[in-house]
């Protein structure tokens, strides 16, 4: 493999051969390239995707399920306590009167 090499008086040069252990370090097999993991991206996609509309079609297809046999039984209602506001029977001046010495005890 043949580069070129720049001098600085504006003249090119071929470049000597490298070596063949200086050679660019090819891409490992692991790493794929940007376009071969957008391709599998895609079909992966396209694989769930079938994967979704095959499932849907089963469900459509499929006998509708119906509650066969006796209902469950309701239970009854708790009763709930319904709490009583007790009236006061008092008057105003009773009310004023006991108001007035709780005063006086602070």
């Amino acid at each position: 493999m043949l580069g070129l090499c720049t001098v600085t008086l504006a003249v090119t040069l071929p470049c000597p051969p490298l070596h063949p252990t200086t050679q660019p370090f090819p891409r490992p097999a692991l790493l794929p390239t940007p376009q071969e993991a957008r391709e599998e991206k895609i079909t992966l996609q396209k694989e769930e995707h079938e994967r979704r509309v095959k499932k849907a079609l089963e469900r459509a297809a499929a006998p509708v399920f119906r509650k066969v046999g006796k209902p469950v039984m309701t239970r009854s209602q708790l009763v709930r306590k319904v709490k009583v506001v007790k009236e006061d029977r008092r008057n105003e001046e009773e009310i004023e009167l006991e108001l007035f010495l709780a005063r006086d005890m602070l």
